[in-house]
């Protein structure tokens, strides 16, 4: 297999670290030494190599916190050269934007000073949202403290202005339609200049953002590069210290609703595409084949199985009784948890933050055989200090193993 390096070193540690991201890997050492942050780095890789939004790039790469960045032994530090630089460039349009239209802010923050307060703090959520979008208004019309000001920081409180501006005329409009005898003609007019102010700021600061263009295509050039040494693949962190169960329901839930309203557009059209329906046959057959995996699968930890009931609704059983998933022990429901992620998300590459968190010895025992069947064909990535998970990972040929 051809080896695929990839090489970091973060801003904040001296260790550096090397490893082929076509090896299932397991990164052991004691807490507190990165081994969360190294499968999340890998994971942020991948993310940045297929963002399309250009706001995110930067968070991205913030967040990975590298000092050094090499695949397959190609230096990438120009990216965070051009990260730099396109921060930069984003804050001096930030601060030259914010200069240019400061009467148009001052006029701003005196109209909104204007509208009475019955209309402003109509409700307890609108008085939080009303004195930090004021709060914010302040300080830009101070230029105090610009080293904490963000383009994102500063679009987004554009965005709350304007959607509070659009409430407020709503507001008021439907005060005077129960109450005729209201003098509130004045009040409209200041909040639907507003209104107009902020729709105006903000038009024009989507024009100032597009200054960054040609640093952006310095940026883009890099993360494309990244991209084809990637290999294009895919990646998943998982970890079962915050699980989320819902949202494993309601996505099976929503690929059966999508394989169910296919079928059902299928019978009725008056074209008949034959290949449809075996592609809509296809989808139902891999489902129910993820979910026989997991059910034969977690029967060695505990009688629990999920079932396909009423068409759409699934079901969750233990000794044969529908029960809810909260009603599942810690380890049951991590166990539960980890396996329907890895089954539900096909990706190339799975990153597993210490799999063993409560479970008990006779399931540490067990998991890393049965995550090398789940991620079978795949690469699998785990962080864990558990000796047993370490000494059982070893035991599988080929793979490999990186102190940190």
């Amino acid at each position: 297999m051809q080896e695929n390096k990839l090489y970091l070193h973060f801003k904040d540690n001296k260790k550096k670290i090397e490893f082929d991201l076509n090896r299932n890997t397991v990164f052991f050492g004691n807490n507190g030494q990165g081994k969360t942050r190294i499968l999340q780095t890998i994971n942020s890789l991948y993310q940045l190599a297929k963002e399309k939004k250009k706001e995110n790039f930067s968070k991205i790469i913030d967040s990975m916190n590298l000092d050094e960045l090499r695949i397959n032994g190609v230096d990438y530090n120009s990216l965070f050269l051009a990260n730099e630089s396109l921060k930069k460039v984003e804050k001096e349009n930030l601060i030259g934007f914010v200069l240019e239209n400061m009467m148009a802010l001052k006029k701003l923050s005196l109209l909104i000073d204007e509208i009475p307060n019955e209309y402003l703090y109509s409700s307890a959520n609108r008085k939080h949202k009303v004195d930090r979008i004021l709060k914010y208004l302040d300080r830009v019309i101070k230029q105090a403290n610009w080293h904490i000001f963000s383009p994102i920081g500063f679009d987004n409180w554009l965005n709350d202005l304007y959607f509070f501006a659009n409430s407020l005329v709503n507001s008021i409009k439907h005060a005077i339609d129960f109450d005729l005898e209201i003098n509130s003609k004045h009040s409209i007019n200041l909040v639907e200049e507003v209104l107009i102010l902020a729709s105006y700021l903000k038009e024009k600061y989507q024009l100032y953002e597009l200054k960054s263009n040609d640093i952006d295509l310095n940026f883009d050039l890099e993360k494309n590069k990244i991209m084809d040494n990637l290999s294009l693949k895919s990646a998943r962190y998982i970890t079962t210290d915050n699980i989320d169960f819902m949202n494993i329901f309601k996505k099976i839930e929503l690929e059966i609703n999508a394989i169910n309203n296919g079928v059902k557009t299928f019978f009725w059209s008056e074209l008949i595409d034959i290949n449809k329906f075996d592609e809509l046959l296809q989808k139902r057959n891999e489902l129910f084949d993820k979910i026989s995996k997991f059910n034969n699968i977690i029967i060695k930890y505990a009688d629990i199985k999920i079932e396909l009931q009423n068409i759409n609704e699934l079901i969750f059983l233990k000794n044969s009784e529908e029960m809810t998933f909260d009603k599942l022990s810690s380890g049951e429901k991590k166990i539960t948890f980890l396996f329907l992620e890895i089954l539900l998300n096909d990706v190339d590459i799975y990153l597993i933050d210490e799999p063993e968190l409560s479970l008990s010895l006779n399931y540490q025992n067990k998991i890393i055989t049965d995550l090398h069947v789940l991620t079978n064909g795949k690469t699998l990535f785990i962080a864990t200090h558990a000796p047993y998970i370490y000494e059982d990972f070893m035991a599988i040929e080929g793979n490999i193993a990186k102190e940190v």
